[in-house]
């Protein structure tokens, strides 16, 4: 959870967008919760976001949206800094998954496989 370590997360966010680049945030927390905290770290990490992905992960609501993982979570563009279209429901895509392999053999998985994609995997480590 990022906003469990707002501060240092702020700092860093603050200098990407120095550098010019987009910041997404995503939160276990609704927007709500975020908003009614009082701590000043959590505001400084809110401001240096472009999105904020709210609301907690739930497998019964799981969809292939672009950025969110279930169709609970927000998404809420906080500065104005990316463009509309981004936000369309045409942008879903159909469960966008890329794997990278290391030098070294570690494979990394980024985005939401399917379940049938998960099992297949699965049952190919075991050697089925």
């Amino acid at each position: 959870e990022p906003f469990a370590q707002a501060g240092p997360l702020a700092d860093v966010a603050e200098r990407i967008i120095d550098a010019g680049l987009t910041v997404v945030t995503y939160s276990g927390y609704t927007f709500e919760q975020l908003i009614s905290c009082r701590d000043p770290e959590y505001g400084r990490l809110l401001a240096a976001t472009d999105l904020l992905i709210a609301g907690p992960y739930r497998q019964d609501l799981a969809c292939s949206d672009r950025y969110r993982g279930s169709r609970n979570q927000q998404l809420i563009p906080l500065s104005g800094r990316l463009a509309p279209e981004l936000f369309l429901p045409s942008q879903a895509q159909e469960h966008a998954v890329e794997f990278s392999i290391a030098p070294d053999g570690t494979i990394t998985t980024t985005g939401f496989p399917p379940d049938s994609m998960v099992k297949q995997m699965a049952a190919q480590c075991r050697g089925v």
